[in-house]
């Protein structure tokens, strides 16, 4: 049994070095994630470690016992450690202050329990055995997993909520290969399942930001094509584009027009984002893809035409846009759909040009 549990050993610290090359030669994550990611990474190895010389100590001479209690209070504390690292990794908290002193309490009552035995004892035979506090323990695993959850969800939020499934599942899956070894620990896959919660982790927050339009944070344009085949019947979309925006470049320089795209693309999210997705689709261009709500088009509008007028109260230079909507209806064609929006944006910017706009060419 024990070579069977080393080789798992040894298959989770291969996949963790090979993890941490991936890591460090991963283009799209700025460094400051990967160093939060590789430290998260290190914490784990340095936790199986100690997992594992205290299976291999158990029963062995008492001599050891000392060194046996040492890599048990590593292991309790790194556990739930570990989780903490991966939540504060994939998003930035402001409960760091926290989370330092939760994790000090858990190494101190893990230091006390290697004197006094309350939640773990190695026995004069030098054989580990679980206490009559173990459930501290669980309680600081569950609290670990509870914020790993949270930031997780937070993180979907902030992506627009379209990795939000697959998310929930690797959770799942942590939190089974963690909670099968709390019942029996003769099954020891706790840190098999959370190396590789952390590589899948990694992989998706990495296809998020291939995703996601650096400038705006609003979804870009090659999701937006990729997404088209499958929108539904009765969906609304909703075209935007910005008037004159050269002239604003022009006149105001590239860092202002790049603040008025981050500006309207915020207020876009905000509005829209409950209904449905927002992309920005490169240049001055946006659009709202409405999967709900779409009865309420109209009211959406006019939130986000009255949100504009508000911006412009504090910056009149902030430009207006143009917009078009369309429906899908069975049996339409999405790309044609779009492109008569697009056509529909060009006639009403050739007549506001010439003075001849009307109540239904209204801009935002």
């Amino acid at each position: 049994m024990f070579a069977y549990y080393t080789v798992i050993v040894a298959f989770t610290v291969i996949y963790q070095l090979a993890l941490g090359v991936q890591i460090t030669k991963n283009s799209v994550i700025d460094n400051q994630k990967k160093t939060a990611f590789l430290i998260c990474l290190i914490t784990l190895l340095l936790a199986i470690l100690a997992e594992w010389f205290g299976v291999y100590l158990d029963g062995k001479p008492s001599s050891l016992r000392g060194f046996h209690i040492a890599v048990k209070v590593v292991e309790f504390t790194l556990a739930p450690t570990c989780v903490l690292l991966c939540g504060v990794a994939i998003s930035a908290t402001e409960m760091l202050n926290q989370l330092l002193a939760i994790t000090a309490v858990n190494f101190i009552l893990e230091v006390l329990s290697g004197v006094l035995g309350f939640i773990f004892y190695v026995d004069e035979h030098n054989v580990y055995h679980r206490s009559s506090f173990y459930w501290i323990y669980i309680c600081m695993f569950g609290f670990a997993a509870v914020f790993l959850f949270y930031k997780v969800y937070q993180l979907s939020r902030s992506f627009q909520g379209r990795h939000i499934a697959s998310l929930i599942c690797l959770i799942c899956f942590l939190i089974f290969g963690v909670g099968v070894q709390m019942i029996d620990s003769e099954i020891r896959l706790c840190w098999l399942c959370t190396t590789m919660a952390l590589g899948l982790l990694i992989s998706h927050y990495t296809d998020m930001l291939l995703q996601t339009d650096e400038l705006t944070g609003l979804l870009n344009q090659r999701l937006f094509q990729n997404s088209l085949q499958d929108i539904s019947v009765q969906t609304v979309i909703i075209r935007f584009d910005i008037d004159d925006f050269r002239r604003v470049n022009a006149r105001y320089g590239y860092h202002y027009g790049d603040l008025c795209l981050k500006t309207i693309g915020n207020m876009i999210l905000m509005i829209f984002g409950s209904c449905g997705y927002c992309y920005r689709n490169g240049g001055d261009e946006f659009t709202v893809v409405m999967n709900k709500h779409q009865s309420q088009l109209q009211t959406y509008l006019s939130k986000f035409e009255h949100a504009m007028d508000d911006l412009r109260m504090t910056d009149p230079n902030l430009p207006h846009l143009s917009y078009a909507t369309v429906t899908l209806h069975q049996g339409n064609d999405v790309q044609q759909l779009i492109a008569s929006a697009d056509m529909l944006i060009d006639e009403r910017k050739r007549k506001r040009n010439l003075g001849l706009l009307d109540e239904n060419d209204r801009m935002i």
